[in-house]
């Protein structure tokens, strides 16, 4: 046997010995411990089974046995029974052989019964029948006039409820809130403007100056109109999938610093749920990363994306990441489903969403535009953009002007 197996077994034996004990526990908090006399006289229940090549059914066999009187204890919460001698038989024997049963399985007998006279009810008159049935007795017993008897309503009479022969041709005209209507998926007007107003654009128009203002002009503010929260998921939903490429830029915290990191995902709608989708914004994500060939040379703006494909260690465990091209992604995971795997998640795209949704541009990149939304996004997403931000080129030193002497250089046409 291997030794991560034995260990695995062995550790698999700890932990459900745990937990019955655990359950163990708990079922005999709620129960008392039955305790008994020596002398006193106990019932005992059976297990009873079915057999029905044996013709015995269980419901119909007495569930208990006995009876029998308590002789002495036995461990484990057990005691020993001898049965009471009944019949003549017994009284041969001079009783019958000791058993042991548990105390959960026995129950006390009262010293005595005592049998009370029978009452007259007319249960007790039913079951012996001492008086004939009556037809009606809630009309013989309470005064109901015409219990239980069918009667025609007169035809000049006026109904409460309109004939059915009168309904009968009438056409039912279909409601809005039929469940045959199929989903029309088609955007309505009201998510097609929620769709435009989620782009910053100007609330004020331009206004050719008076001439009382003369050169002074209207201001432009950009802004976003505030929009429902369905409307907005609404707008999301379409316009992820009219995107071709379904790619997002997310922020996710991968530590207590408070700042978040940045992440471009893939939007993967097989797999999201679509109920989810519409009314809380989450959807099935696959990460993306910069190519691991280029990661140390460039910066990730330069460099294509590939799939953040991860090789599984064993079962459980997955291992370092695995450069695979995206055009091969899916031959590669087709063929070894059980050794590589497509880093994904659950994202809520409203809350984490930095922009989105984008295309790839040649080459698996992402254009310049998306970085730009993210840097101008970094103060209020807090996002950690210093690998993304552009670096100021160093000046020219032959463009530098000197502190100190002025030093006049000489053509190279002189002298």
């Amino acid at each position: 046997m291997f030794p991560l197996f034995w260990r695995q077994k062995e550790l698999l034996k700890l932990l459900n010995e745990e937990q019955r004990e655990h359950h163990r526990m708990l079922k005999n908090q709620t129960r008392t411990r039955r305790k008994f006399e020596i002398g006193d006289i106990v019932m005992v229940r059976k297990q009873v089974q079915s057999n029905a090549s044996a013709g015995i059914p269980a419901k119909l066999v007495l569930m208990t046995k006995g009876p029998y009187r308590v002789i002495e204890k036995a461990p484990e919460d057990s005691y020993r029974l001898q049965k009471i001698p009944g019949t003549s038989t017994m009284l041969k024997k001079r009783g019958s052989t000791p058993i042991k049963e548990s105390a959960f399985r026995m129950h006390k007998m009262p010293s005595r019964i005592i049998l009370h006279k029978q009452v007259d009810t007319p249960d007790t008159r039913l079951a012996n029948m001492r008086s004939p049935l009556a037809h009606s007795p809630l009309e013989m017993n309470l005064g109901l006039v015409d219990f239980g008897k069918y009667a025609t309503t007169p035809t000049h009479t006026e109904n409460a409820f309109e004939p059915i022969k009168d309904i009968w041709d009438k056409e039912v005209e279909p409601t809005e809130d039929s469940s045959d209507k199929e989903e029309d998926d088609t955007p309505t007007p009201s998510i097609l403007d929620a769709i435009q107003r989620t782009q910053p654009r100007p609330i004020n128009r331009d206004v050719p100056p008076t001439d009382t203002e003369g050169a002074n002009q209207t201001r432009q503010v950009h802004t976003t109109e505030t929009i429902t929260e369905e409307l907005n998921l609404q707008s999301l939903y379409k316009r992820t999938t009219q995107s071709k490429d379904k790619l997002y830029v997310i922020a996710h915290q991968d530590d207590t610093s408070g700042w978040n990191n940045w992440y471009v995902i893939q939007i993967d709608m097989e797999e999201t749920n679509e109920k989810l989708a519409r009314t809380k914004g989450q959807y099935h994500c696959k990460w993306y990363i910069p190519k691991p060939t280029t990661t140390k040379q460039g910066s990730p703006m330069t460099s294509p994306f590939w799939p953040l494909i991860k090789a599984f260690t064993d079962e459980t465990t997955s291992g370092p990441t695995v450069p695979i091209r995206p055009s091969k992604v899916d031959q590669v995971l087709n063929k070894s489903p059980h050794k590589y795997a497509w880093y994904q998640k659950e994202v809520n795209i409203v809350e984490d969403g930095v922009y989105g949704p984008f295309d790839f541009e040649r080459d698996y990149k992402i254009p310049d535009v998306v970085w730009e939304k993210v840097r101008e996004a970094a103060t209020q997403m807090k996002l950690k953009v210093a690998n993304i931000t552009p670096k100021s080129t160093p000046p020219d030193p032959k463009q530098t002007k000197p502190t100190g002497s002025i030093v006049h250089l000489e053509s190279p046409n002189a002298g």
